[in-house]
């Protein structure tokens, strides 16, 4: 079974869901249009953290269900959208029925998942011809490009103080996400593969941009038991953003997908 580290997305799920980005309705807009339909019986949303990923399909979707390991980060789910569905699994183990669901999503989280086994279970609980959507955003966002050159400075120092330091870090595997393509591809359980580029516009000031580089799991890791390795590159990123003026943050993302075979 793939190696799940529960605690590297754990303590910080208030500020993730303050902060983070969260998924447009092209999305939502994109999958109606490839699947040519108005509305869905049920969407799952694999590695669904604090929900921000999960709502957009509540107007569209007679059943939205989020699949999310880390206890933190279901419960301000829960919290935070109380009308939907959080369930404790994994993206290889779901425990939901086989062939029961239209639409499989996975934001910003599958290159924390094993491609095989996950790709076994979407296949699993996809319904014949249904989608598998697989969605990244590009960071650092674009804000203010003085406070994401300091926001990458910060992320490259993190990287350093982990390898220096590896009991610093909740190590978990990641998968590039350069393959992720590939990989539906690769798995033989697709009629039809693809990839759609958008961007989106979303308010965004000087504490938000900070917090999105805080939000990150590799410094938080390293926030969470010794601050003072990254004190440094954090402050000189709080001057940055102070510097800034910039009221909204434009949002790069990569939509890939695979449509089931019906065969």
């Amino acid at each position: 079974m793939p190696n799940i580290d529960k605690k590297r997305f754990a303590g910080f799920a208030d500020l993730y869901s303050l902060v983070r980005p969260q998924p447009p309705q092209k999305v939502v807009e994109i999958a109606l249009g490839i699947q040519d339909k108005l509305r869905f019986e049920r969407v799952v949303d694999l590695g669904s953290g604090t929900g921000l990923s999960t709502i957009i399909w509540k107007a569209v979707s007679n059943s939205v269900v989020g699949i999310e390991p880390t206890e933190d980060m279901r419960n301000q789910a829960r919290l935070d959208f109380p009308d939907l569905d959080f369930l404790d699994g994994t993206s290889y183990q779901t425990s939901l029925e086989s062939s029961s669901a239209d639409v499989v999503q996975c934001s910003q989280a599958f290159h924390w998942m094993e491609p095989k086994t996950t790709l076994k279970e979407v296949d699993r609980i996809l319904k014949k011809d249904g989608i598998f959507i697989i969605l990244d955003c590009q960071w650092p966002v674009c804000w203010n490009w003085v406070a994401e050159n300091a926001y990458n400075a910060l992320v490259q120092k993190a990287k350093k103080v982990v390898r220096k330091f590896p009991e610093l870090s909740e190590s978990s595997t990641q998968y590039p996400k350069e393959k992720h393509l590939e990989n539906i591809r690769s798995s033989g359980f697709f009629a039809y593969c693809g990839s759609v580029l958008f961007d989106n516009v979303e308010a965004c000031d000087a504490r938000r941009f900070e917090g999105i580089a805080l939000s990150q799991g590799l410094v938080q890791s390293i926030v969470k038991k010794d601050i003072s390795k990254i004190e440094n590159e954090i402050q000189e990123l709080k001057v940055a953003c102070s510097h800034s003026h910039a009221k909204s943050m434009r949002v790069s993302y990569v939509l890939h997908y695979g449509v089931k075979s019906g065969t």
